[in-house]
């Protein structure tokens, strides 16, 4: 993979974890298993981007600017910084409903705290649907440091007349 960024931009800079974590993410979108039921998304989006080349809008108010995307067929991705997302970004992202979310942090207490929202807001606002965590996942982009990269793989799925999430494989 070849990434080209501006020298006042950010970007993780350690490439030996970084195609990794790219692949991940990747691969929680696009599933390569013929057996996903799953739609393939269509459309992406980027929460936390920054300027984005295709559709800019702010993150605070990007649902607006994509509410013609199919949800069965969309991915958001959410990179926020340290101190995660906020309540009206997260009761936006549960009112659009897209079928796969990826969340990228690099603090995992306020990760946590997000999905954790996402997961109750969307059992107790989205009628017959919620969010359940398929996968977390570490990347250690800073070895020797506290720190870790974070993705966590939300998908959103039927639920039972029980409040159970019926999960397929």
């Amino acid at each position: 993979m070849l990434f080209q960024y501006g020298a006042s931009s950010f970007f993780q800079n350690n490439n030996s974890i970084l195609v990794p974590l790219t692949s991940y993410v990747r691969d929680a979108i696009f599933p390569s298993s013929s057996s996903s039921t799953q739609q393939k998304p269509t459309h992406l989006v980027d929460a936390y981007c920054g300027k984005c080349s295709f559709l800019e809008g702010d993150a605070a108010n990007i649902f607006d600017t994509v509410q013609s995307y199919p949800r069965e067929q969309t991915a958001v991705i959410i990179d926020p910084p340290r101190k995660g997302s906020d309540e009206k970004f997260i009761d936006q992202l549960i009112d659009f409903g897209s079928s796969t979310v990826v969340y990228v942090s690099c603090n995992v207490h306020t990760q946590a705290r997000d999905v954790g929202m996402i997961l109750r807001k969307s059992q107790e606002k989205m009628s017959g649907k919620q969010y359940f965590v398929e996968s977390i996942r570490g990347f250690d982009l800073f070895p020797q440091t506290s720190h870790v990269e974070s993705v966590a793989i939300l998908r959103l799925v039927d639920s039972s007349s029980s409040g159970e999430v019926e999960m397929q494989s």
